[in-house]
């Protein structure tokens, strides 16, 4: 018993360390630490624990861009999760699920999954669960221009968090809302946004977000055309994403880094940073930026 004990505390510990190493952006590190925790739960047969280490992995692989390599182990997540009856665990993995789908383009099984989990959250009262589900919801819709319906996901996640302040989730709530100011041209909102959420990303320590904060910053200043300012904002966001790996993020940020130059008038540097990302894209199987890279440069001939 002392032995099982012991080897339940060690996979806890890696478990935790993955997550640490997870915050501040190390991905191979976490990776690596959830795998050692998911061998370890294996040899003891919890399933619950199980499960929540196949989750971690798939989100690894997720930000690495190893596309169905993440679908591969929510589903397995999945499977468990719907064997014990844990509603809470297949809530979690439904949304992963969907970011995966929005990744890959194929938006309706995207919503499916969203739908299916925001219906569980909803069920067992998953606060944290139901705002990260619609924030997602909000993010699909945006790619759809669907403002409306992008704010309305926003708003109703926004009054969920205000009853457990999480802060993280300030941060996409804030990048959401400033994306939505962008397409309005409400520049100076999006600006403070984007200040704001950087600022809550650099306090907590969050590189993911700090990034994303960035992106948000270059894209307002590049519709403000303060091109010298969308360049710097951008190139910091570049070097955070690139640095821990995020490689689904950094395509949309290099993409929209392209379009800069594309404004600016540099040609070459729009169609060259293009090609890097359709390259990517194409690679990773991200059908949604593949289309968009292609009729940018269609566009551009």
């Amino acid at each position: 018993m002392k032995k099982l004990e012991n080897i339940n505390g060690e996979a806890s510990c890696l478990s935790m360390l993955g997550d640490i190493y997870l915050e501040i952006g190390n991905l191979d590190k976490s990776l690596n630490l959830y795998e050692k925790g998911l061998k370890l739960r294996k040899r003891i047969g919890d399933k619950r624990k199980i499960s929540a280490s196949l989750n971690n992995i798939g989100l690894i692989y997720g930000f690495k861009g190893k596309l169905d390599k993440a679908i591969e182990y929510y589903e397995r997540t999945l499977d468990i999760g719907e064997s014990l009856g844990d509603m809470e665990g297949q809530a979690i993995v439904l949304t992963n699920l969907g970011i995966i789908y929005r990744q890959k383009g194929e938006l309706d099984s995207s919503f499916d999954n969203f739908e299916k989990s925001l219906k569980l959250a909803k069920k067992i009262n998953f606060k944290r669960g139901q705002i990260v589900t619609l924030c997602s919801m909000g993010d699909t819709f945006l790619i759809q221009k669907d403002l409306n319906k992008a704010m309305k996901n926003y708003q109703e996640a926004k009054e969920i968090n205000k009853t457990i302040k999480d802060k993280k989730l300030k941060i996409h709530l804030l990048k959401g809302f400033a994306e939505i100011d962008i397409l309005q041209n409400n520049l100076e909102k999006a600006l403070e946004r984007g200040k704001k959420a950087l600022k809550i990303s650099q306090d907590i320590g969050a590189k993911t977000e700090e990034g994303l904060s960035n992106f948000v910053l270059g894209m307002t200043y590049k519709e403000k055309q303060d091109w010298d300012r969308a360049k710097v904002e951008f190139e910091k966001g570049k070097k955070i994403l690139n640095d821990i790996g995020d490689k689904t993020e950094l395509i949309e940020l290099l993409y929209n880094y392209a379009l800069l130059w594309k404004d600016m008038g540099k040609d070459d540097d729009f169609k060259n940073l293009m090609r890097e990302v359709l390259s990517m894209s194409q690679e990773m199987g991200l059908e949604l930026w593949k289309k968009k890279c292609e009729a940018e440069l269609k566009n551009a001939i």
